[in-house]
């Protein structure tokens, strides 16, 4: 067994479907009876799972990056289950044969939690993780907060993540050795990074950017100024900025890491492209010129290009790509080519029912309604907002940013339709949403409270909206200052509602963790038109079975 064993381990980098064969041939000899040895077997099953896992394309250097949606591992399925299984049972046979401190049951354990984070079963990997964080493992640690974040709890993950900065902090003070001092640099880097991802869901925007901002300073020093491991957290950086609304500062970071990238790798690779669809989106953000609006479309239309050759023309990310393309082009009064970018995309969404297709659908089917918004056909709208809520909820999940800009969206057809008590209620659970996720002063959240303001305003609950107002006004002033042009807006919104008027907001950009978004209808003046909610067309819904189908597949 053991002769097999190690000639697998010997094949497993070069040759690893002959290393596969080795290891079956001992399972065969261990389940023969010859040899009745339980740490045995999990000693193979663990050695032929990490091998499975190395040819597994979604789980391979799964440490970091995005983190899946949740789930449970009975709801995994295909190759990541056998391994998940495969891991298990090596679990269970060492812990049967091997005492609860031992080493080999420890690095099972390690393996189990460790995939089970990476394909989103956070609360089942949290048993075989929390232990080994709490005996120093820094690994184990860093996998815990993960978690943590993953089930929506990053303020558990942030007394894990300070202790794991610390230690580095104190490794890289004791290093002697310039090995050493790299290795823990290297260390405290990616705990900066993991502290500034938990610091910006938790909503401590002002913490994430000085977190930020000192991995960026070590890197600089490590690597140097124009090396491209400071991409990704400029990027980052970026996003936070976005959600302070300093426009300006992004707009500085992202310009930066496209330059690193162009220098680097050239301006057709995937990386330029997601830089340059970040930074047209921030373009956006800073104003609606003439000249920002066309900037913005030339980065999506480069963004667009380099998506098609990189990821292929019916990929997730060639659909939002498209999309953007389109809102882009939407805001340059291009409403024809734009609706033909959008059916473009919402067809090349349709080629798969993944949660990333869908997701990306959901983003389209979202922006065309608010094409339909704008022309007054509100039949059409709501039944695309509906389809588009029916995949957020149940792809998205409850507490997701794209949720939000959906239930907004419909909440605003109600209004224009005479329906405020639907309307309100939308924009209620839009709310809770939008201030989990985003800064107190942020556009989007704020454009939320006026809209409230306004409906309050239209029932004669002045008193409501004038609370509502001031407090947003009381928010956006700590977080931006008293000069920000959004302030400027909120004085009048609120000076309007003293006066028993109306209240207006406009559109905003939110902030995903991709950067990759769907663009919130502009909120209009709320007035008494008596409309009532008018029930959708039947052939306006002819492609909902489709959605069901897809979500069903995905799920």
């Amino acid at each position: 067994v053991n002769v097999l064993n190690n000639l697998a381990l010997a094949h497993s980098s070069s040759e690893p479907d002959k290393a596969l064969a080795l290891f079956q041939r001992t399972l065969k000899l261990l389940d023969g009876g010859l040899v009745m040895d339980k740490a045995a077997r999990a000693m193979v099953l663990n050695n032929m799972a990490v091998l499975v896992e190395r040819s597994l394309v979604d789980v391979a250097g799964g440490g970091g990056g995005l983190l899946a949606p949740a789930r449970r591992m009975s709801q995994v399925s295909g190759a990541e289950a056998r391994v998940l299984a495969m891991y298990s049972r090596a679990h269970a046979l060492k812990a049967k044969s091997l005492p609860a401190d031992d080493e080999r049951l420890a690095s099972t354990a390690f393996n189990l939690g460790r995939l089970a984070v990476v394909l989103g079963c956070y609360g089942e990997a949290l048993p075989y993780l929390t232990p080994l964080a709490a005996s120093g493992s820094t690994e184990a640690g860093v996998l815990v907060a993960r978690a943590h974040i993953g089930l929506g709890a990053p303020s558990k993950a942030l007394p894990v993540l300070y202790g794991l900065v610390e230690d580095a902090r104190r490794g890289v003070r004791r290093g002697s050795e310039r090995k050493a001092v790299f290795a823990a640099v290297c260390a405290l880097a990616e705990h900066y990074e993991a502290l500034a991802g938990a610091q910006a869901a938790a909503g401590q925007l002002s913490g994430a950017r000085r977190s930020y901002l000192l991995l960026l300073q070590m890197l600089a020093r490590v690597y140097g100024p124009r090396h491209p491991v400071l991409c990704r957290p400029l990027r980052r950086v970026a996003q936070v900025l976005v959600g302070e609304c300093k426009f300006d500062g992004a707009r500085q970071a992202l310009a930066y890491a496209c330059g690193i990238c162009d220098a680097v790798f050239g301006p057709e690779v995937t990386a330029l492209s997601g830089m340059m669809a970040a930074l047209g989106h921030v373009v956006c953000g800073v104003g609606s010129s003439a000249e920002s609006v066309s900037l913005a479309g030339a980065l999506f239309a480069f963004d667009a290009q380099t998506a098609e050759l990189a990821h292929g023309a019916s990929s997730p990310r060639m659909v939002d790509a498209l999309n953007n393309l389109g809102w882009c082009q939407l805001q340059a009064g291009e409403v024809g080519r734009a609706v033909a970018v959008f059916e473009r995309a919402l067809a090349a969404s349709k080629e798969a029912s993944d949660g990333a297709h869908l997701g990306a659908r959901a983003r389209v089917l979202n922006n065309l309604a608010f094409v339909r918004l704008e022309a007054s056909e509100f039949d059409e709208a709501e039944a695309l907002l509906r389809r588009a809520l029916f995949i957020c909820e149940r792809v998205r999940g409850p507490e997701h940013i794209d949720l939000a800009v959906v239930l907004t969206n419909l909440a605003g057809v109600y209004v224009r339709t005479g329906n405020y008590t639907l309307a309100e209620s939308m924009l209620y659970q839009s709310l809770r949403i939008k201030t989990k996720v985003l800064s107190p002063a942020h556009p989007s959240l704020v454009a939320n409270l006026e809209l409230l303001a306004g409906l309050h305003a239209s029932r004669g609950q002045m008193a409501t909206a004038r609370r509502l107002l001031e407090g947003a006004q009381a928010a956006a002033e700590r977080a931006l200052g008293s000069e920000h042009p959004l302030l400027a807006r909120m004085r009048e919104n609120t000076a309007l509602v003293q006066a028993g008027s109306m209240v207006t907001a406009s559109s905003a950009w939110l902030p995903a963790d991709h950067l990759i978004v769907a663009r919130e209808a502009p909120v209009h003046a709320i007035g008494n038109n008596g409309g009532s909610l008018v029930v959708p067309q039947a052939q306006l819904w002819q492609d909902f079975p489709a959605d069901v189908e897809a979500v069903r597949c995905a799920a």
